[in-house]
């Protein structure tokens, strides 16, 4: 099997999902919708940080604009991304 990574061209939103199972005092997952890079708006797709591989600049940016508070642990490098 191969994964394949795709480029982010841009984060336009982002929501709180509710996490499954409604145990309380369990955040809600934050997610971020996103643009492909070469993809038309057909293919934007709702992913979670942990999805994001390769866009931490953007993410960063995004973030920072908008006040959110996130965590950046997984450096970039594990999970796949796909549009």
């Amino acid at each position: 099997m191969v994964n394949l990574l795709y480029e982010v061209e841009q984060l336009l939103g982002h929501r709180f999902v509710s996490r499954r199972g409604g145990h309380k005092g369990r955040k809600n997952r934050l997610e971020f919708l996103i643009c492909w890079k070469g993809y038309s708006p057909k293919n934007d797709t709702w992913e979670p940080r942990e999805n994001l591989l390769t866009c931490n600049d953007i993410l960063n940016d995004y973030t920072y604009a908008r006040g959110l508070e996130i965590t950046t642990s997984n450096g970039g490098d594990d999970g796949p991304s796909t549009p």
